[in-house]
């Protein structure tokens, strides 16, 4: 009897619930990835003395490498496997991980950010086709394009729950050695990769590889992006506001490590900041998702309706930061911006898959995440060299600008249809 229930269990834990995987493997990988990037900030601002336009080279390396390989390897998980496309996702990132503290030289870190980026278009739309698929293709449960919306908001809710334990940890381990802490990240990715191997099932894929080739699939994608007009103003509307990014993203806390003149105690200080920014960021999700299930529109404008206002508030908080020189009011400004734009995230995402037929459902995630990389790049190089030659707050403004104008190109798709 024993032995039979030790097998039994083994049996369950192979065959997890999908709905598990999604939820608590999503939130351990975003609160692993927010360790890692507070310590990547301290390392590259305050250990390295990295210049914005090396900070912003580091963005666009990223940029460059998930500009392109976006789109073949979510045709990739369209043809093979999504299940494995996020093992491989997960055990990349990790070696870039790895890979961002071996050295103290710009040039040799730099093609860590090429590998994280690789890493990240592997897992890029496929963990959202993957669950759609497992959850829709069950013909015993019925679940529909709201339910999968509330799971991507439930996952992001307790991604950042599990950002403020791991940053907890990050700021504990950091403050002896940075390098360590962010090698625990790096072994973290790995065993997620592990776990994911053994315990995601893949039971209602279909491999398109026997019925279509990788130019078909990613022509099959091209069409239906063409050929929907939310995914259009979709396309746009990123494009825009991901200009924005990197400004935000860099300088955002170079400022506000400046404005503090934290030195050696900069991991403390920007880990307390992360710890309010993920506390914003629960609060926001919470609204989000109230939001989202109150909707009288919720077939699509309720969608667009909520990434305008996050993308609004988000705006409003870059211009709080970049026109203040106090550390209080910059740690304001950044929590208005960066937990409306947390959660803006899976906001796309339910905006993309609503749009998303399942056979080309991971290339089409990647096709629109790939407008969020150019946009990155374009507005990494044209705000860094604000940043660089000007001064931080004039980027900062633009970014802020930049916002307001991705909300205005989204309000184009209030109303209309899916065609």
């Amino acid at each position: 009897m024993r032995l039979r229930s030790c097998k039994t269990r083994a049996v369950s834990f192979r065959r997890s619930d999908p709905r598990k995987i999604f939820v608590y493997g999503g939130a351990l990988g975003e609160g692993v990835e927010w360790a890692f990037w507070l310590g990547a900030l301290v390392w590259w601002i305050d250990d390295l003395g990295f210049s914005p336009l090396q900070l912003v080279a580091m963005g666009v390396v990223l940029d460059l490498t998930v500009l392109g390989a976006e789109t073949p390897t979510g045709v990739v998980a369209d043809l093979y496997s999504r299940k494995w496309s996020q093992v491989i996702a997960h055990t990349v990132m990790g070696l870039a991980f790895a890979w961002a503290v071996i050295s103290r030289d710009f040039w040799v870190l730099l093609p860590a950010q090429a590998l994280a980026g690789l890493a990240w278009t592997f897992k890029s739309g496929a963990d959202v086709a993957w669950i759609t698929d497992e959850l829709q293709g069950d013909t015993s449960a019925a679940v529909d394009d709201d339910a999968i919306e509330e799971l991507i908001l439930r996952r992001h809710r307790y991604g950042i729950v599990a950002a403020l334990v791991c940053v907890v940890v990050m700021m504990l381990v950091g403050t002896r050695d940075i390098r360590v802490a962010i090698l625990v990240t790096a072994v973290a990715k790995v065993s997620q990769a592990a776990w994911f191997a053994v315990a995601m099932t893949e039971n209602h894929f279909t491999p398109q590889r026997n019925r279509t080739s990788f130019r078909e699939t990613l022509q099959q994608g091209l069409r239906v992006v063409k050929g929907t007009h939310r995914l259009r103003i979709l396309i746009a509307t990123l494009f825009v506001f991901d200009m924005a990014a990197e400004a935000m993203d860099r300088f955002g806390f170079v400022k506000f490590m400046e404005s503090l003149g934290a030195g050696t105690e900069s991991i403390t200080a920007t880990g307390v900041l992360f710890l309010v920014l993920a506390a914003a960021g629960i609060v926001v999700n919470a609204i989000v998702s109230w939001a989202m299930k109150t909707s009288d529109e919720r077939q699509g404008a309720g969608v667009v309706a909520t990434a305008m206002t996050l993308m609004i508030v988000a705006a409003s908080g870059a211009m709080i930061l970049a026109v203040t020189g106090s550390p209080v009011v910059i740690g304001l400004g950044m929590m208005f911006q960066d937990a409306t734009r947390e959660s803006l995230d899976p906001v796309v995402s339910s905006w993309t898959n609503r749009e998303s037929p399942s056979e080309v459902r991971a290339t089409v995630h990647s096709l629109v995440g790939q407008t969020v990389s150019v946009g990155t790049m374009f507005g990494a190089v044209t705000l860094g060299t604000l940043a660089e030659y000007v001064d931080l707050s004039p980027s900062l403004i633009a970014a802020s600008l930049l916002m307001l104008a991705a909300a205005a190109i989204a309000s184009r798709s209030l109303g209309a249809s899916h065609a």
